[in-house]
């Protein structure tokens, strides 16, 4: 109840019902995971200071509670995002002081780098999974952050604009860690970043216009395709890779990328995305006088048309539905 009024922005409910579990509830024994949970809510909608509180306030009430790292993690990675550095690293301290015998310590810790990691604090991030690889040697989070320490690095060279020392890096990574599980998401992760820059529009700070980073993203999106093919990362690469050749106005390579995540992965969840998305690129088309009229009002009726019947939970649908309506009589 508590997460359904966060998600309603109903405040004094979701207050109401956390003092609860607090108060009439703070005996029993899934109160700590609730609250976490209730934390993750805040968290999860971009509220960082109500869920930083919340977290604050879990790990005093229940110390010894299983779920108190993970409330004491949630807390560090609040303080990541709200760019709080000293309470970051004290937080950090403290959950590697207070849980040195838990047993997804590690894990935690890993979850921290990979936090700094995704504000683009990519020193922070290469220091933190260093100190993974030191205190938990041998770990899975070890062997993991070991690749990702490469990968900040190379995270940093996007941001000064050397592609092709990104280049030479990554062939690194293939070089080193080859046939190691994590590689096709490293190296999706750094295509990845690519392409966020290229959507971002304008933002201040960006090093180059938004087609020179669609452009730099290909090359690495086209290594993760084409090196790994069954991997889980593939169907969010094959949309990125459609989503880059749409920005840059590359429309049939666009519809090629999207129509491969249909082939290859129908019932991933990104296919309804990538069905909406063709009926989309044809409507560019049709607008920029790329296609004849009457074949691109067929086109894109066919593909919203697979949006409304084959993905009738997504999101999409509504979209889809409103174009089908406005053109039923052209049709």
């Amino acid at each position: 109840m508590v997460r359904t009024s966060i998600l309603l922005n109903d405040e004094p409910n979701a207050a109401a019902g956390t003092d609860r579990l607090f108060g009439e509830f703070a005996g029993r024994g899934g109160a700590a995971k609730a609250i976490d949970n209730i934390a993750d809510c805040y968290r999860e909608s971009a509220r960082y200071e109500e869920a930083r509180k919340l977290y604050k306030r879990a790990v005093a009430t229940w110390p010894t509670s299983r779920y108190a790292m993970e409330s004491q993690k949630g807390y560090v990675l609040c303080s990541i995002a709200l760019t709080d550095d000293p309470n970051a690293a004290a937080g950090t301290s403290e959950m590697l002081r207070s849980f040195a015998n838990n047993a997804d310590l590690a894990t935690g810790l890993y979850d921290v780098a990979a936090g700094y990691e995704k504000a683009a604090c990519y020193e922070k991030a290469k220091n933190t999974y260093s100190r993974v690889v030191e205190i938990f040697p041998g770990s899975v989070a070890a062997s993991k952050a070991e690749l990702d320490i490469a990968k900040t690095d190379i995270m940093s060279l996007i941001d000064i604009v050397d592609d092709s020392t990104v280049q030479e890096e990554i062939e690194f990574l293939f070089e080193h860690f080859n046939g190691d599980s994590y590689l096709p998401k490293a190296v999706f992760g750094v295509a990845r970043e690519y392409g966020v820059r290229a959507f971002l529009g304008t933002r201040e700070g960006l090093a180059r216009e938004r087609g020179d980073y669609a452009r730099a993203a290909l090359p690495f999106l086209d290594k993760v395709i084409t090196n790994f093919p069954d991997d889980a990362v593939v169907p969010e690469a094959l949309e990125w890779a459609g989503d880059c050749h749409r920005l840059l106005g590359e429309y049939e390579q666009a519809i090629s990328f999207y129509e491969r995540t249909l082939d290859d992965w129908p019932k991933h969840e990104y296919a309804a995305r990538a069905q909406f998305l063709i009926g989309h690129v044809y409507e560019k088309m049709k607008r920029e006088g790329l296609i004849d009229e009457a074949d691109a009002d067929g086109k894109i009726w066919s593909a919203y048309k697979r949006v409304v019947t084959k993905y009738q939970g997504s999101v999409f649908v509504k979209a889809a539905q409103d174009w089908l309506a406005c053109h039923k009589n052209d049709n």
